[in-house]
């Protein structure tokens, strides 16, 4: 209880301190819409937003007062084809694939993440673990199904890089398709499993975290805005933060706070890394040889 507790107080203090307002209402104040989490154990965005947060106070000086609302409206646009802006619609998102057509969007290609999404590990069928343990390359990968939501980028990858993928109709429905042996794997990224697997383990016995492979995939996670005039804006204010926190280290420092610890339960430097390849990858601001970029070392 008291790890639950610690994991919503962030987001219980967003909501309170995040009155739904539209920014015609306070035309001085910059609004930032947010998608809310699919259900109360996904925590997939809490660091994600945290560091929107941290980066809109660390403008307001130069931009002014800000609000995070929680929309109101379901659109899809958590999702790479979902759609922003609108009335009461989420005006920035964060993912690792571009959320609409090239001139309905404007990225800020800074990996938020520091690429850490690429990084996967599986959450398979605890019986199934010496199976896993033989998984040596991605022929052998290919061998096994592997469950995601169709319209998640790393979809996209699986499939172009030969993978076999079956696809559910909800994050939390994946979690009882993979206990039911609709697929053998479900592709986690290394700063969600943990908390997924702690939140599902007890609804689903025999639910593992498997053991031996750790996936990697260039890619990354940025924010993005309607390119329009507000959209516009959004994104410079969100850019210069985000230059000004890897600038002092704080983005790092974030970073490390939220996933150190989780890194280190998974003991990713003692797995076997199989490499996949990424045909549809946003081109990041910065090289993907910098200090920026999570190593694996």
């Amino acid at each position: 209880m008291a790890r639950l507790w610690k994991k919503w107080v962030p987001i219980i203090l967003f909501a309170l301190s995040a009155a739904p307002i539209r920014a015609a209402d306070e035309p001085n104040v910059m609004v930032f819409r947010y998608h809310e989490a699919d259900s109360p154990s996904d925590q997939r965005d809490r660091y994600n937003w945290r560091v929107l947060a941290a980066v809109l106070e660390r403008t307001r000086a130069a931009y002014g007062d800000y609000r995070l609302v929680p929309s109101t409206r379901q659109a899809g646009f958590r999702q790479a084809d979902g759609v922003l802006g609108g009335n009461d619609v989420r005006n920035v998102t964060v993912l690792a694939g571009r959320p609409g057509a090239a001139d309905e969007v404007i990225g800020v290609r800074i990996p938020v993440d520091r690429g850490l999404i690429g990084y996967r590990v599986l959450l398979i069928r605890d019986a199934d673990q010496r199976r896993f343990a033989r998984i040596e390359n991605r022929r052998d990968l290919s061998r096994i199904s592997i469950g995601q939501l169709d319209s998640w980028q790393v979809t996209k990858i699986l499939r172009a890089d030969g993978m076999n993928v079956v696809t559910g109709e909800s994050y939390e429905g994946l979690f009882k398709m993979l206990m039911t042996r609709r697929f053998d794997a479900f592709s986690r990224g290394v700063g969600e499993i943990g908390d997924e697997y702690d939140s599902h383990s007890a609804e689903y016995p025999g639910l593992a975290i498997e053991k031996t492979l750790l996936l990697h995939i260039p890619m990354a996670e940025y924010f993005w805005f309607p390119n329009d005039e507000e959209g516009r804006r959004h994104a410079e204010r969100v850019r210069i933060g985000l230059q000004a926190m890897i600038s002092d280290g704080s983005l790092k420092t974030l970073f490390d706070q939220e996933f150190g610890e989780r890194l280190r339960r998974l003991d990713i430097g003692g797995r076997r890394v199989i490499e996949l390849p990424n045909p549809v990858q946003e081109h990041p601001e910065f090289d993907e040889n910098s200090d920026l970029w999570f190593k694996l070392n």
